[in-house]
């Protein structure tokens, strides 16, 4: 080899060692990655450079200590197989390839490797064949759902070693044989005790249901037989009329919305705002503002001003000509609404007006931009204060304070706005502090108004946050206020605990729940356990645990929880109508210290859309 080869051989080993050396991502895990990417079509635009834990993180994939730990990538519309590589992603806690039809093949058998992972969602997508058996040695698992597949075969038995197992969703696949249930050469192996909640319908399923079933807690079960329901002549004739009708229904339909695509396509095209005429909305302080203002106040979306960024798109640090500061949320092109979407949004958000909500300032529909400009909130979100990212602690009366303003907010949503208004993402990110760490309703992208007062649900797509979802709001895609008071509760517990929902393959309500009583104090926040008596403790914890019973009529109403908050304040000997101006000793304001309030992306936060009605862990 002569010199010149030579050093040009020093050079690509040396550059090569400092991409390794400089990334920020375990090498197998890079390794791993890539080769996924490979065979697979329609990956995020941001897959590329080396680092997908870098300083440009890969879209959908979180990190910890250099480890990818979670893998999101839900409805992105991806094209190809899962490879037996996916095993080399060890430190994998939560993989989810969810409503990706044009992901198909079988499911690697080698995914049984991922001993670490909690939560396993495929659903939606075209997998094949059997049901892993090696699934079974996942024993950290607690939620699977592999509803809306093609599989095949009969339930691996070995699905009954999952004892941490509460949810399972394996409906609408072509599984058939039995459920499997524990028998003298199989002790110990009942599915159906193992999973608390579970849903089997669309299968070919065996229809006898195990007598052990009756000896546990189950609920919500769904299962459908495989034998034949012979239909009488006069049922079929029914049927023949109700085809007739419905035929009609749809040609008059079809020339509805023929009559209203031109609206539709553009609905800002009539709609004047600060103006009223007709059924035009009326924008109730909300500014239209030009792309130019917006620019001009984030001084030209300039990285300085970058205060956040997420799946939506960047956040950014404002100021208006009186000086007031605002975060400018500017949608991505790949992440904006539909048009309709984000004017109904803004509708909505207008007529909201409360000290324990935030307010929208205006929005920005110009050049085809999708931008919100709401005020500026300096302290965060709840969970940066729960974790500590500030630099110090909540005391018991701040967090008092903190969750009965909360509430009040979401009580002044559900039963003082015209129509009512369900939040439907309630959770600890979404729970901003200002200045004097008053609490601010955050985060309005996924909320529905009930529009008829003698409504008592709206039928709608599952959306949400796993592990502060309504399990019957889930299973039956009926949402309520009562969805908004299940997800409110699992923030009490949070802010109680200062732990996550889902931690460590652990959710918060069976923890909670298991140590009620006399053990209650494994699980409290150890700082509120050192720092004063926390008198009310007991009756907080039965207010959040009421507030996440599964059934929703049995949980308390938001002005009822308001008032028990204010009841436990005054046992703390608080007054629940004074507000408290006393700011925290020895603080320094950091903004590098945690993400900001308007940014949607953290470890262990999946926001997902579901067509269906599949199945949420709880």
């Amino acid at each position: 080899m002569g010199t010149i080869e030579l050093i040009f051989m020093v050079l690509i080993c040396t550059q090569s060692l400092l991409v390794y050396v400089q990334s920020l991502t375990n090498y197998h895990d890079v390794n791993a990655l890539r080769a996924l990417q490979e065979l697979w079509s329609n990956t995020p635009p941001s897959w590329v450079g080396t680092d997908p834990c870098g300083k440009s993180p890969w879209e959908g994939i979180n990190c910890t200590n250099s480890r990818i730990i979670s893998i999101t990538l839900g409805g992105m519309g991806i094209i190809g197989q899962l490879t037996g590589d996916i095993a080399s992603l060890d430190g994998l806690q939560s993989l989810d390839l969810s409503n990706n039809k044009g992901l198909s093949g079988p499911i690697p058998p080698s995914i049984g490797k991922l001993t670490k992972l909690s939560i396993l969602i495929l659903k939606g997508c075209s997998f094949s064949g059997p049901i892993p058996d090696t699934l079974g040695s996942l024993n950290r698992l607690t939620f699977l759902s592999l509803t809306s597949n093609s599989l095949s075969g009969p339930i691996p038995p070995s699905l009954g070693n999952l004892n941490e197992l509460d949810w399972l969703d394996i409906a609408e696949n072509r599984l058939t044989g039995t459920i499997p249930v524990s028998n003298a050469t199989s002790p110990g192996l009942d599915l159906l005790v193992n999973a608390k909640h579970f849903h089997f319908g669309g299968n070919q399923l065996n229809g006898t249901i195990p007598p052990t079933l009756f000896n546990s807690n189950m609920n919500l079960i769904h299962l459908k037989s495989h034998y034949s329901i012979i239909i009488g002549a006069s049922i079929g004739g029914f049927v023949l009329v109700m085809l007739a009708i419905l035929a009609g229904v749809v040609a008059f339909r079809q020339k509805k919305r023929a009559e209203k695509a031109d609206k539709q396509n553009n609905p800002f095209a009539s709609w004047i705002p600060d103006k009223s005429s007709g059924n035009i909305p009326q924008l109730k302080g909300a500014k239209a503002f030009t792309f130019e203002e917006v620019k001009k106040y984030s001084n030209n979306f300039s990285e300085a001003n970058d205060i956040g960024s997420g799946s939506y798109g960047k956040v950014y640090i404002g100021t208006l000509p009186n000086g007031k500061m605002i975060a400018i949320k500017r949608a991505m092109k790949g992440s904006m609404q539909g048009a309709v979407e984000f004017k109904s949004e803004i509708e909505l958000l207008s007529r909201v007006h409360h000290k324990n909500v935030v307010s929208l300032v205006g929005f920005c529909y110009d050049r085809s931009e999708q931008i919100l400009v709401y005020e500026y909130i300096l302290n965060g979100t709840l969970k940066d204060s729960l974790s500590g990212q500030l630099g110090f602690k909540l005391d018991w009366a701040r967090r008092l304070r903190i969750v009965l303003g909360a509430a009040r907010g979401l009580q002044y949503l559900h039963e003082l706005v015209d129509p009512p208004i369900i939040h439907r993402d309630i959770k600890s990110n979404n729970i901003l502090l200002d200045d004097l760490f008053n609490a601010k309703v955050a985060d309005f992208g996924l909320s529905k108004a009930i529009g008829n007062p003698d409504q008592t649900h709206i039928t709608t797509q599952v959306n949400g946050t796993m592990g502060y979802m309504d399990p019957e709001y889930y299973m039956t895609n009926q949402l309520t206020e009562k969805s908004d008071v299940y997800s409110f509760g699992v923030t009490l517990l949070e802010l109680v605990t200062a732990k996550q929902p889902i931690e460590k393959g652990k959710y918060i309500v069976r923890e909670v729940r298991q140590r009620m009583g006399n053990n209650i104090q494994e699980v409290i926040d150890p700082f509120l356990l050192g720092t004063t008596v926390l008198n009310g403790l007991e009756k907080f914890v039965d207010v959040a645990l009421r507030c996440v019973i599964e059934t929703a009529d049995e949980r308390p109403t938001m002005g009822q929880v308001v008032k028990e908050i204010e009841i436990i304040m005054q046992l703390a000997g608080l007054n629940p109508e004074v507000e408290s101006p006393v700011m925290f000793e020895n603080y320094e304001w950091n903004s590098q210290r945690f993400n900001h309030p308007y940014n949607d992306e953290s470890p262990f936060v999946y926001s997902w859309v579901f067509p269906h009605s599949p199945l949420e862990p709880k």
